[in-house]
């Protein structure tokens, strides 16, 4: 049977709050954040808009963004 109750079920803002918080910890060690937007959620207006406001806070941030294979090289 198909669970379809998956997921924390976060609002927007906490959600962006985990992701700052995930942000912060990756960035006091050196670390790589990977995100990870799956096309079906992308077409929900609220989680675009998450996308786009967490892409905003890594660029001010001045993170560097790549691909994997920019990674690797």
């Amino acid at each position: 049977m198909l669970n379809k109750i998956k997921g924390m079920r976060l609002d927007g803002d906490t959600s962006f709050q985990y992701i700052i918080q995930i942000a912060e910890a990756v960035e006091k060690v050196g670390g790589v954040l990977t995100l990870l937007w799956h096309p079906n959620s992308i077409i929900k207006s609220d989680r675009w808009n998450l996308y786009l406001r967490s892409l905003k806070y890594l660029r001010e941030k001045e993170a560097w963004f790549g691909t994997v294979r920019g990674l690797g090289e």
